[in-house]
């Protein structure tokens, strides 16, 4: 189950376009090409592309071109043009396959389009798509920004693995943040604590065996440390969070889903869930870590390091399995079928809010979706977390 190394995926599915020397192969114009392909601004830097699996003579396309350039593109332009790396493999004829482009210049306008090889030929230009992406809101080192808006949380009555305390419902988020790329990994831990409490040792693995007061503290030191305000006045075991602080924090369960999801609606950010308990499955395999790591390997235990599955569409890592992570939130069963804007969970309770399944989870429990919850003193091998800020403005 895990992530097959991008060049060899390359290799194995004969993609042309892994690499800047595609334009060596000749137009075969008896391709016809592809003419859907839509584009849609999901951050200031990220674009979401969506098109249709050609058939090429009767056959699965081999592979995909991909590239974008500012303002226009057309085929005298297409050698200028940026090459982007690692496309999708083509689904089957008709499906949809889609891609989602990071990293890209924030406030330009920006042109795309795709071609298809099979054999030694490779199709025309597709239509061709502009979109116009928004200024950027700044950077802040291995964060991504999460924009504002609204999105449905929770998940459909006819979803696989639904649980009861997952009632749809639409939350607004009134300002954007910046979150983790990763979980907070245990030597970056130990830079700020001093300490290394994880059961399963690794510099860039993600920290666990942390409690929920553990990760406040972190938070605390960590802002202290980088000359911010601290979000958390603590009290023993009360917690009050400064909501206007610049400093470091627990996201909110409603922050951290809408991070999850990054747009989707799907069980996982990269498609449905498909698979039940510890089966493999195509979305899950390749965004996520459950049921132990590896299914044929019980010696090699534990949580990878962080980043080595596939990203979503805002470039978030690990965000199904790995290490379930705290989020700010009491925990509640009922969440309601009515629209909320910026919800923090109750003033009080028993237990804070996980989420995100973790290495020793089944796959139902690692979607967008899903809900666990945790006494705030606990900790354990499969528990981590990951931090976010306030964007200043």
């Amino acid at each position: 189950m895990r992530l097959i190394p991008s060049l060899l995926l390359c290799s194995l599915l004969l993609v042309v376009g892994c690499s800047d020397e595609d334009t060596v192969i000749t137009p075969n114009f008896e391709f016809a090409p592809i003419d859907d392909l839509t584009a849609t601004t999901t951050s200031p830097t990220t674009v979401t592309l969506r098109w249709s699996a050609p058939s090429a003579a009767g056959t699965v396309a081999a592979g995909y071109l991909i590239r974008w350039r500012p303002a226009s593109l057309d085929a005298g332009t297409w050698d200028q043009a940026t090459v982007i790396d690692d496309p999708p493999p083509p689904s089957a004829p008709g499906d949809p396959d889609q891609l989602w482009v990071l990293g890209l210049p924030a406030g330009e306008a920006l042109a795309f389009a795709v071609r298809y090889t099979q054999g030694t030929g490779v199709s025309e230009l597709s239509n061709v798509v502009v979109v116009e992406l928004p200024e950027s809101p700044g950077e802040v080192p291995g964060c991504a920004y999460v924009p504002a808006g609204h999105f449905d949380m929770g998940s459909p009555a006819n979803e696989l693995g639904r649980d009861a305390d997952e009632a749809l419902h639409r939350v607004t988020l009134s300002r954007g943040f910046f979150l983790g790329r990763h979980e907070v990994t245990q030597l970056e831990y130990a830079e700020v604590m001093g300490q290394q409490p994880s059961y399963h040792r690794s510099d860039r693995g993600p920290v666990e065996q942390v409690s929920f007061f553990d990760a406040i503290a972190y938070c605390n030191a960590r802002s202290l440390r980088e000359g911010l305000t601290p979000a958390y006045a603590i009290d023993g075991q009360d917690i009050a969070w400064d909501t206007d602080a610049d400093g470091w924090r627990l996201p909110t369960e409603a922050e951290w889903e809408g991070a999850c999801r990054a747009g989707s609606v799907t069980a996982l950010a990269g498609g449905p869930l498909t698979v039940f308990g510890c089966e493999l499955g195509f979305f899950i395999d390749q965004f996520g870590l459950y049921c132990g790591n590896d299914l044929e390997d019980d010696d090699n235990t534990g949580p990878f390091p962080v980043g080595q599955f596939r990203h979503n569409a805002w470039g978030f890592h690990d965000m199904h399995g790995n290490v379930s992570e705290w989020c700010w939130d009491w925990y509640q069963a009922d969440l309601g079928a009515d629209a909320v804007v910026d919800p923090a969970g109750p003033a009080t309770g028993a237990t804070r809010v996980l989420r995100g399944g973790a290495w020793t989870s089944q796959a139902q429990h690692c979607r967008s979706a899903s809900r666990a919850y945790l006494t705030p003193g606990n900790a354990n091998w499969a528990v981590g977390f990951r931090v976010a800020r306030n964007a200043p403005w």
